[in-house]
């Protein structure tokens, strides 16, 4: 009993914290306008790609090792870091390429920080799958909420000295990512003497690379796209409505190191409470956009039924890939993964030319099909490798 309230309210305190830059979102997105709104929300996409792709899956490698060796795994640096510069590189300009098309010289600025801080996310992405492999709740939540608790503190400063620009959101997203690696690097001095040498991961980083950028991409990679053929009002509507999917993606990774180790009831029970909390979003962003927002934000309001589904999908996949690589079943989850990022990049693309004039609620549509493919091959092909 106690150790699922210890779950349940590290959970709540993940979602409180995720939440709360979407309360100040209103009074950002009056301050940038929508051509501002529309730019940051595509460096928030690249970004989080770009650290994705330096993470090169090392959250799935870890849970594999760790539950062979029974002990925290000693990941070597350099090579590691080698690795994060080269994929996240080849990332940056692709993004830098697309962006330099309509964007301002401080998101193409912002994403060469970006890449330039990369590494940090194997640090981060490290100390989070050993506390969720050791059940160390405090410190997930600690990795977890860091950023988005910076990110609502700084940006009501600036809001309050009206000072809030695109250039300072870029700020404000790069500082709280770089927090969240010195928290990390605080558990790691603390974890020194009970760091032992293990395998060389790096041959299945490489592996389980697809797995651990699958939730990642599909959940930005439609931004990236239909950069190039929506006006960035619609885009900046739609980022709004993706909190939806944010959420649901930071509980799941909240409760992971909790589900790979659960029996069949327990996992039931995480299927009904993410369902619940995908309701409940929905609905809250549906009656509670156009009295943040105005009677002008209705696509946003019907976004967020659809990013609600897309979001619930996206959070059963991460914890049907973290369980099927703690249990060292991984080949049909990297399969799944491929065809979920080849579904959301080729139907975005579809929709954007298409459609063009598409409304916000419509742009989520790849990502239900994106999420939703890749949950039910990862669950059915999971069954068949028993």
């Amino acid at each position: 009993m106690t150790d699922s309230r210890g779950q349940i309210g590290l959970t709540a305190t993940v979602i409180v914290a995720a939440a709360l830059p979407f309360l100040l979102t209103p009074w950002k997105a009056q301050a940038l306008g929508p051509s501002g709104r529309g730019e940051v929300g595509y460096f928030g996409a690249a970004f989080t790609i770009i650290l994705a792709c330096a993470a090169l899956g090392v959250r799935y490698a870890y849970y594999e090792v760790r539950s062979e060796r029974g002990m925290r795994v000693h990941l070597k640096a350099p090579r590691m870091v080698a690795l994060a510069y080269g994929t996240a590189g080849l990332a940056t300009i692709g993004f830098v390429a697309v962006g330099a098309r309509s964007m301002s010289v401080a998101v193409i600025v912002g994403l060469l920080i970006a890449w330039a801080i990369s590494p940090v996310q194997l640090l981060t992405q490290t100390e989070l799958a050993e506390a969720q492999s050791a059940l160390k709740r405090k410190r997930v939540a600690a990795l977890s909420s860091t950023p988005a608790l910076f990110e609502s503190v700084a940006t009501l400063i600036l809001l309050v000295v009206k000072q809030m620009t695109v250039t300072a959101s870029i700020a404000v997203t790069t500082v709280s990512e770089v927090l969240r690696g010195l928290v990390g690097a605080s558990f790691r001095r603390r974890d020194r003497d009970r760091t032992v040498p293990a395998l060389d991961v790096t041959r299945r980083i490489l592996v389980l690379s697809p797995v651990g950028l699958l939730p990642i991409l599909v959940a930005n990679a439609d931004t990236i796209v239909f950069a190039w053929f929506v006006p960035t009002a619609v885009l900046g509507e739609y980022s709004v409505a993706k909190l939806a999917i944010n959420v649901m993606l930071l509980v799941a990774l909240t409760i992971e190191g909790t589900v790979v180790r659960a029996g069949r009831r327990v996992v039931a029970g995480v299927v009904a409470g993410l369902t619940i909390c995908a309701a409940v979003g929905a609905l809250l962003g549906y009656a509670l956009t156009p009295l943040l927002f105005g009677a002008g934000f209705d696509a946003t309001r019907y976004a967020f039924i659809v990013t609600s589904v897309a979001g619930l999908l996206g959070a059963l996949f991460t914890l049907v890939a973290a369980r099927q690589s703690w249990n060292g079943r991984n080949r049909a989850v990297n399969v799944a993964s491929v065809i979920a990022v080849v579904l959301i990049v080729s139907m975005s693309l579809i929709l954007g030319v298409q459609w063009p004039g598409a409304p916000a609620w419509a742009l989520g549509i790849p990502a239900i099909v994106s999420y939703g493919s890749a949950t039910l091959i990862a669950v059915v092909a999971g069954r068949k490798g028993r």
